[in-house]
């Protein structure tokens, strides 16, 4: 034998809630239209993020356009480095010309030697002596004239007055003013 167990049935309206009934009325509800504080953070949002990309776009720009300036200067400044160097290297060569040798030379009281000898040093360590040398002689300096002192005083001259010139007349008539 089988038992059965009675089981309990319930109205599914009322679980479901269908069954009852509401009034609904013909005005919106204030709550259900309020649409404006749910798109008020997306524009807020989008008004963020192209204030921020404009501000990005200026700190790039500014600071591309100071690379710029210090890569000019840099530039700058390497162009005159080289323009120093060419004229270092310039005045080098001059110096080391023959006649600046010369002078150069000349103005320590060097003086040219006339027959030179020259060193040979041979394979096995000894040293033979080409030409024959001979001592150079200086040439007498050169003589500068000093110019004689005379220093005498000088004295202002003076002209002799005689008794009819003008300048030992008074003035006649005359004021002093200009017209």
């Amino acid at each position: 034998m089988t038992a059965t167990v009675p089981t309990r049935t319930a109205p599914r309206a009322r679980a479901s809630g269908w069954s009852q009934t509401r009034l609904v009325t013909s005005r919106p509800v204030p709550s259900a239209t309020r649409t404006g504080p749910r798109r008020m953070p997306f524009a807020l949002l989008i008004a963020g993020l192209l204030i921020g990309g404009l501000c990005a776009l200026l700190a790039l720009n500014t600071a591309a356009a100071a690379a710029e300036l210090r890569r000019q200067s840099l530039t700058q400044s390497n162009a005159a480095s080289a323009d120093d160097v060419q004229q270092l290297k310039a005045d080098l060569a001059a110096r080391q010309a023959p006649g600046a040798l010369a002078s150069a030379a000349g103005a320590l009281g060097m003086v040219p030697a006339d027959h030179p000898a020259f060193l040979r040093i041979l394979p096995n360590g000894k040293v033979q002596v080409m030409g024959s040398p001979q001592a150079a002689t200086a040439a007498p300096p050169p003589v500068t004239p000093v110019p004689a002192s005379t220093h005498q005083p000088v004295k202002p001259a003076k002209k002799p007055v005689k008794p009819g010139n003008a300048a030992t007349k008074p003035p006649t008539g005359s004021t002093g003013t200009h017209r």
